[in-house]
């Protein structure tokens, strides 16, 4: 086989009920200079044999195998083996638009984009509906320029997409430059990644078109079994605050980070199913997550965050005794907190001058034109 143009990465553990389906819809897309590499993460259902009887009948899957070390180790083994100029990574049980790497690429090549970013699609797995996530891509964040940087969306680069690493095609060049890899976490293990990518990354383009069918609702994915890695989102984020510091980045996203942090926890609390691990994750935000992670620093600011709903829970946790279940401070509805309250292109006062100093004037006054007529329908 001649060298692929794109890398696809798969880490697959007990994927069987949908792996056919998602390797049908990769080896089927209208572009086809690529190479499948599949990494069994110790498999213990019908995943391996699926995998084999694939490789054999198709030379551009590659299928490798390890021991159970979760997803992030096995894209990063995935990684280590890929020929492709750029790489994306897939998730066994979500499938695609025919199209998704076709666009991608094109796009891609069409700005030699550091990353290209397109839209999704969810599909539950009990009721076979689709809909759309806007915290996936949020398109009412996303700069009308392309290709933009961390520079034209500072204070919410975080906020623009999901941290997941599937709807999102990156120059294999540049993730090895900047020598990115996935940690080796349970789960949130491509929070890292995918974050320091974006906060990176000088040339960011998007593709307001949904390619990918992210599947929601499954009983045997990683999120729905929170409770035994709580603390998975704590390590993430600490580690990206950490190498964004080391690359003198984190001041420019300093916002944008906190209030993502934010959000994670919220996040981990709703996830979780027992009342330990709640209570886990609790005070272990009051000991130090807060003051770790920067959020405490700018409590008593309250335009500083972005989501009233979280900023509540925040006082609350911080003021208030420790509560004893997630129903007393949660209206569990399942969305997601950008869903709830969109965020504006421009943070009122603060937002334009920061705009100012980074950009100048006739940059700001643009911005807060387009905010205003957007704003206004």
């Amino acid at each position: 086989m001649d060298t692929p143009k794109i890398s696809v990465i798969i880490p697959v553990y007990n994927a069987e009920k949908y792996l056919e389906k998602c390797l049908d819809s990769i080896l089927q897309q209208t572009f086809r200079e690529i190479e499948v590499i599949c990494v069994d993460d110790g498999s213990q259902d019908a995943s391996k044999q699926i995998l084999r009887r694939y490789a054999s009948q198709d030379a551009r899957v590659i299928v490798v195998e390890q021991k159970n070390m979760y997803a992030g180790v096995a894209r990063n083994r995935g990684m280590e083996l890929a020929k492709g100029k750029y790489l994306i990574f897939l998730d066994a049980d979500d499938f695609f638009h025919p199209d998704m790497l076709r666009r991608a690429y094109a796009c891609s090549e069409q700005y030699r984009a550091d990353i290209t970013i397109f839209n999704v699609k969810c599909f539950s797995d009990q009721t076979k509906i689709t809909f759309k996530g806007k915290w996936l891509y949020n398109k009412d964040l996303i700069p009308q320029k392309q290709p933009f940087s961390m520079h034209d969306i500072y204070s919410q680069i975080f906020q623009i997409t999901t941290a997941a690493p599937w709807n999102k095609l990156f120059n294999r060049e540049f993730i090895q430059r900047e020598q990115i890899l996935f940690q080796g976490t349970r789960s949130t293990n491509d929070v890292y990644f995918v974050n320091l990518a974006l906060a990176l990354a000088e040339r960011i383009v998007t593709i307001d078109r949904s390619l990918l069918y992210y599947r929601v609702d499954t009983k045997n994915n990683l999120q729905n079994t929170q409770e035994q890695s709580p603390l998975d989102f704590y390590t993430a984020c600490r580690a990206l605050k950490k190498s964004l510091e080391q690359r003198k980045a984190f001041q420019n996203v300093e916002q944008s980070f906190v209030n993502f942090a934010l959000s994670c926890t919220m996040n981990a609390l709703r996830k979780v199913k027992n009342e330990e691990s709640f209570r886990d994750i609790c005070e272990c935000f009051r000991r130090e997550i807060a003051m770790e992670l920067g959020i405490h620093s700018h409590i008593e600011d309250r335009d500083y965050f972005y989501n009233d709903e979280d900023y509540r829970i925040l006082i609350h946790l911080c003021n208030a005794s420790i509560p004893s279940n997630k129903d007393s401070i949660f209206n569990l509805t399942g969305s997601n907190n950008l869903d709830k309250k969109p965020l504006p292109g421009l943070r009122k006062w603060r937002g334009i001058l920061l705009c100012f100093y980074h950009h100048g004037l006739f940059y700001t006054l643009n911005e807060v034109l387009k905010t205003l007529k957007n704003r206004l329908g």
